[in-house]
């Protein structure tokens, strides 16, 4: 047993994934047999390391940003296919963070939330380039039909419950669809509504749940109170999943509720977002955007900025994508024009006037060159 947490009590100890626990094994071997740091594989712990989300900090935050580097210029076969077939057309440069996190990680989940991750296994280990894009194809198709499953299993959720303030948690039966989209499916309803959700189906009498809560709820300590009822039970205060007869569910669902209910005893009613700094977006320049690009890699424990504008002048405003889910937008900043993109936004009523927008600074590169823009969290009529 390969354990993190024992040593010699020298320095912080790290909160490795088990990619970075497997990394630093690699690393142990490699130096007891006389070998170089085994430099190939960092992409591999990188990649395990944000897909986790594990705080990126002290040594995951070296191995991320040096995994990345590698990962660009790799010559595993399965990885070079996978960023290809994740990457936008025409979009390339040094992968990061967030190209992990979004389009790279999720294909990989794809085929074990549908039932069976041997596909992303062989896809790590194959040595053959043909091999290696049939296999990319495969996680993509799967990747594809798990959004579409995703987007029905919230359809079927979001008519369960009123998003109304009365019940403290949000709870909602999933029958019928993969067990590995209940997690996610919970963490979207914790997300939009700001109360711990509870995602679950019932098999042959067992109702198998998937959690997630914010700082509302610890649901490793609610749950551990029912322990001895569980068929199976694992987790940690943000995330759990636990298995446990039918007829003790109801009486497990209102214990979660008393305790959701004092939890938010002076909570905010609403998800609250959070800003780091109030710009004027004339004061954005390039050296803002390298500025903020010297603080990456980003992700749990290290957060990217967030900005907030107020009474910010759109030049043109236009809705894109599928059903004009998105939203673009090119604003006023002294003269010049700064672009943004705000992915799920594009249903925001925002009148003729000034907006109030909160945005996070994104930097991408396109057939060759780098485009600044705004990524907006959020957005609303300007009330100055």
């Amino acid at each position: 047993i390969v354990n993190p947490h024992t040593g010699t009590g020298e320095g912080d100890q790290v909160d490795y994934s088990g990619a970075g626990v497997a990394f630093k094994l690699a690393q142990a071997l490699s130096e007891s047999a006389g070998y170089a740091l085994p430099e190939e594989l960092l992409p591999l712990a990188a990649l395990g390391t944000i897909a986790d989300i594990v705080p990126l900090v002290s040594e995951n935050r070296i191995l991320v940003r040096e995994g990345l580097k590698i990962l660009g210029q790799t010559e595993l076969p399965g990885l070079r296919a996978l960023l290809d077939i994740s990457r936008a057309p025409g979009a390339s440069g040094r992968p990061t963070a967030e190209l992990i996190s979004f389009y790279v990680a999720p294909r990989i989940n794809a085929p074990g939330r549908m039932g069976d991750a041997e596909p992303s296994l062989q896809l790590m280990v194959t040595d053959d380039v043909s091999e290696a894009q049939a296999l990319a194809g495969r996680l993509d198709s799967d990747n594809t039909l798990r959004r579409s499953l995703s987007a029905k299993a919230w359809e079927h959720a979001t008519g369960q419950f009123d998003f109304g303030p009365d019940d403290p948690i949000v709870a909602v039966n999933c029958d019928g669809f993969p067990m590995g989209l209940l997690g996610p499916l919970a963490g979207r309803l914790n997300e939009q509504t700001g109360k711990p959700a509870v995602a679950y189906q019932v098999v042959d009498g067992i109702a198998r749940a998937s959690c997630r809560s914010n700082t509302v709820l610890d649901l490793h300590a609610a749950l551990s109170t029912h322990a001895d009822q569980f068929e199976r039970f694992g987790g940690h205060a943000r995330a759990a999943g636990f298995s446990i007869k039918l007829e003790q569910l109801q009486d497990l669902l209102d214990d979660l509720r008393r305790h959701a209910a004092w939890g938010v005893l002076g909570a905010p009613s609403v998800p609250v977002l959070y800003t780091d700094v109030e710009v004027e977006l004339g004061d954005l320049t390039v050296s803002t955007w390298n500025f903020v690009s010297a603080m990456e890699p980003f992700g749990e424990g290290n957060r990217e900025p967030v900005l907030v504008t107020y009474g910010a002048v759109p030049l043109d405003v236009r809705t894109v994508g599928a059903g004009g889910k998105h939203l673009k937008i090119s604003f006023d900043a002294n003269g010049r024009r700064v672009d943004s993109i705000g992915f799920g936004l594009g249903d925001r009523e925002l009148g003729p006037g000034a907006v109030d927008i909160v945005y996070q600074l994104r930097s991408e590169v396109w057939r060759g060159r780098t485009r600044h823009q705004l990524g907006l969290r959020d957005i609303r009529p300007s009330r100055g």
